[in-house]
């Protein structure tokens, strides 16, 4: 986890950071109190009470979308680089490839019948009715952006301060999951390769293989879609 000053916590130290972030969030006004806002704001989207408001959920939201990603875009290629079979193409950018080739996705040697259509239809009803049930307030929750009871199987945020260091340490590794995406977004282009397989490469040869050697065309590229 980062601080505030971008120096990387682990352990007791994170706690400590975390619990210092929210004493202080709360201490101060009603939208510095906000989990791990620092005040920092150079475009001024944050002035309107109603703005801040939406901004806040959205960055969140955001964030919670790319932790999934990140972990979606590592795993698989992780797994089959190591041994395991998450099919020929388990790279995040090409998996989606198959479909619009009418092809079927195939993980740990089992073919999963699934389309681009059906694909499409899944994520449209599934995840865009689990949003409008969030924006209608549907559960009638009092916080809508954590909002606990069944989202909450293990009850981590019973604890009101304990909840309140998670919700900081959401944040920061949402935002960090974030930079990690637009990291892979680049890298796909750039490289035509996967996240694993460039820190895979870059670790074999750190000299042949990096940000540098990339930018200078000395590296060799492996052709993308």
């Amino acid at each position: 986890m980062s601080s505030p000053s971008g120096t990387v916590l682990t352990g007791g130290s994170s706690c400590r950071m975390a619990s210092w972030t929210a004493q202080r969030c709360r201490s101060t006004s009603p939208e510095r109190s906000q989990e791990s806002n620092y005040g920092y704001d150079p475009f001024g989207l944050g002035k309107k009470p109603e703005d801040f408001a939406k901004y806040q959920a959205y960055e969140l939201i955001h964030a919670r979308w790319a932790m999934l990603g990140a972990a979606g875009a590592v795993i698989p290629e992780a797994c089959n680089k190591f041994g395991a079979n998450c099919g020929p193409e388990a790279v995040w950018f090409k998996t989606g490839a198959l479909l619009l080739d009418g092809n079927t996705l195939s993980y740990f040697g089992n073919s999963i019948p699934i389309n681009l259509v059906v694909a499409v239809i899944a994520e449209v009803v599934l995840v865009g009715g689990a949003e409008y049930y969030r924006i209608i307030n549907g559960l009638d929750l009092e916080d809508k952006l954590h909002p606990g009871g069944p989202f909450d199987p293990l009850g981590l945020a019973s604890d009101p301060d304990q909840a309140a260091i998670l919700k900081v340490k959401e944040i920061k590794n949402g935002r960090l999951a974030m930079f990690s995406m637009l990291a892979f977004f680049i890298q796909a282009y750039v490289t035509g390769e996967g996240p694993v397989e460039n820190l895979a490469k870059h670790l074999s040869d750190p000299f042949g293989n990096n940000l540098l050697t990339v930018i200078s065309g000395a590296a060799e590229r492996t052709p993308s879609l």
